[in-house]
């Protein structure tokens, strides 16, 4: 399902978990601007703080949202919906997929007026169709697919994807020479790919580079580009 933004806090507690600092989870703790997002302790007894950040695109975050709206409003109004029986036995082994024909708009799908239109499309759709073209009231076009198999359906998939261009390097000059911070402690960048698919390897590389040129210029002492999707650093600079 489309993906959304983890917690500081999340963010952190999942990196705790392969963090060569051996973080103490309990100790995680989100603080408030001016100070970086995070502070926490390590196992030898000191303190660090982490400035944390998302690689991703703004609009395919906003994308991502607007697709999950999209289910949740499905999901809501099938419950009060006159074809409710008649489309939980019609796609009973069914997921059905809904994807914006070119682009997804900025208020999909809000009406009742639009789901009920929606769901009579597929109410209507022959049962030998896999694929069809709906036109919403908005004028907006969608692909509807239909994936009959070993599914206790109906499931809904709204996920419109993201894109495979890259956005750290955007990511990290933001936090390395726009922003300024108040702790008493060291602090640590955490990049983390969560709704962005994640990188290239050569995406890693650039990225590093650019850290290497210019921490000493920014107010950490470290950054880790790190993957929630695959609990995994994909790399850090300095090396520990």
């Amino acid at each position: 399902m489309p993906k959304r933004s983890l917690s500081e806090v999340k963010v952190v507690t999942i990196f705790a978990s392969v963090c060569p600092y051996e973080i103490i989870s309990s100790s995680i703790e989100k603080r408030k601007p001016p100070e970086p997002d995070i502070r926490c302790q390590i196992s030898d007894g000191s303190w660090v703080a982490f400035e944390v950040t998302e690689s991703i695109d703004n609009l395919i975050a906003q994308r991502n949202e607007e697709a999950q709206s999209l289910k949740r409003n499905i999901k809501e109004y099938l419950k009060v919906s006159l074809l409710k029986n008649e489309l939980l036995v019609k796609y009973c082994n069914a997921m059905i997929s809904i994807y914006p024909y070119d682009r997804i708009p900025n208020k999909i799908f809000r009406s009742q007026k639009n789901i009920d239109s929606l769901l009579k499309f597929l109410a209507n759709l022959s049962n030998d169709i896999d694929e069809g073209e709906f036109n919403s009231i908005g004028k907006h076009k969608y692909i509807i697919e239909i994936d009959r198999g070993n599914f206790i359906g109906p499931i809904f998939n709204t996920d419109i994807g993201g894109s495979f261009n890259d956005y750290i390097i955007q990511a990290i000059d933001i936090k390395f020479f726009k922003k300024t911070y108040q702790t008493g402690l060291p602090i640590e960048l955490l990049v983390h790919y969560h709704i962005q698919p994640g990188p290239f390897q050569w995406d890693v590389n650039e990225a590093i580079d650019f850290i290497k040129n210019n921490i000493k210029k920014s107010p950490f002492r470290r950054a880790w580009i790190f993957s929630t999707k695959e609990n995994k650093i994909l790399d850090r600079y300095p090396i520990i």
